[in-house]
């Protein structure tokens, strides 16, 4: 019950903040502008297809909201004096970190889900229906974003309640996120290379679905979508570890 009413806490605190809204109508003119421009440039494009080729370009503002939430949600606490107030109450520092992060996966698959019915809901009322593309390409190239959102928002959190400072933690974490694409073609090499997290944030390679970029072929034939997902739960619960034990030996003062 305590763990759900941080939670509780973490979202009411999210409702005051307005500009979380502002995020939402930016997300939903985006769409509506990138709609209308497509229309105009892009003739035969369907309505599930527009929804599906917009799903990378709403992803990188998503990205870096998860980011910032994440870099912020521990830091600013420190930075406003508000984490004395927090951790006066009786549950423990580990379960005030994991009902932040909770309430920041709920956020993020809750953008997801708003980003996904906008892009298609403009893009029925925009384009013509029918073609190759359908309601579940649609799903599933947004559920394949959630791996990489997922572990980036995890990095933020960590860096931010290691640091305690909102511009750092929120700088080194873009700058990982922008050179990570880099740092795996680097690394490709070496056979260690395929446990490594950042060849298994794009999961779309196990998709047989054209329409998707997969190839419906594993990067590494000895690992498969299941093993892949598993690479992903590990480095999560070992960053969720770290920040939980760097939490609990920070000093308040």
């Amino acid at each position: 019950m305590r763990f759900m009413r941080l939670i509780s806490n973490e979202l009411l605190k999210l409702h005051v903040r307005r500009k979380n809204y502002l995020f939402g109508v930016f997300l939903l003119a985006l769409t509506i502008a990138a709609g209308l421009i497509m229309k105009q440039t892009m003739h035969g494009l369907t309505g599930f297809e527009f929804a599906a080729k917009l799903q990378p370009v709403l992803n990188y503002p998503i990205l870096l909201f998860m980011i910032i939430y994440g870099a912020q949600t521990i830091a600013e606490e420190f930075k406003e004096g508000t984490i004395k107030q927090l951790l006066i109450r009786p549950p423990s520092r580990s379960v005030i970190l994991l009902s932040k992060y909770a309430t920041g996966v709920s956020v993020l698959f809750g953008v997801l889900l708003f980003s996904c019915l906008a892009s298609v809901v403009t893009g029925l009322v925009l384009f013509e229906n029918g073609g190759d593309y359908t309601l579940l390409t649609v799903i599933k190239v947004y559920l394949y974003a959630i791996p990489g959102d997922l572990f980036y928002f995890t990095l933020a959190l960590l860096i931010g309640t290691a640091v305690t400072s909102v511009p750092f933690a929120l700088s080194l974490s873009i700058i990982l996120q922008l050179v990570g694409g880099g740092i795996s073609a680097i690394i490709a090499k070496y056979g260690w290379s395929k446990y490594v997290v950042l060849n298994h944030l794009n999961l779309k390679h196990f998709d047989s679905d054209p329409h998707i970029g997969g190839t419906g072929a594993a990067p590494y034939p000895d690992i498969n979508l299941y093993g892949s997902l598993l690479i992903n739960v590990v480095y999560l619960a070992a960053f969720l570890g770290i920040a939980c034990y760097v939490f609990y030996r920070k000093e308040v003062k």
